[in-house]
């Protein structure tokens, strides 16, 4: 994308849909109103208003978590690559410790800044062999 961000195409693209929801008249879209039934002229109805603005909202949040992602932004401010084809998460920072999850190469997940005995924690009971992580660039490990 030449200087189009995915963010500016996605917020672009919910402008575009709550311009034409909005340009949409209710009457044209409802089948006819029963007695006691109001359907409104011209506009669009608060409920419909809310959903569309609840949807523009998620559609932002999302946008906005996805740019810090690929930022390398994490919680804990460590953030590491797998380097081996598949590496062993375990229960303590021990390599014979019970195996509790696998990582392939190149998955990219927090961690706890800081190694001990040669392994890295990255979450609770959850301990990965650090000589096969890398920090990702402007991880603070």
């Amino acid at each position: 994308m030449h200087g189009v961000s995915p963010r500016s195409d996605l917020i672009g693209a919910s402008g575009w849909l709550l311009r034409t929801a909005l340009s949409v008249r209710v009457k044209d879209c409802l089948p006819l109103a029963g007695d006691g039934a109001r359907v409104m002229e011209e506009g669009m109805s608060k409920k419909t208003l809310l959903i569309l603005g609840a949807i523009v909202l998620v559609i932002v949040v999302y946008v906005m978590n996805t740019d810090k992602q690929a930022s390398g932004a994490s919680a804990t401010g460590c953030k590491v690559t797998v380097t081996a084809d598949v590496l062993n998460a375990r229960e303590t920072a021990d390599g014979n410790a019970k195996i509790v999850g696998k990582y392939l190469r190149d998955a990219q997940f927090d961690a706890l800044p800081g190694v001990q005995n040669g392994f890295r924690k990255v979450a609770d009971d959850k301990w990965v062999a650090a000589a096969f992580t890398q920090p990702v660039e402007g991880s603070t490990c």
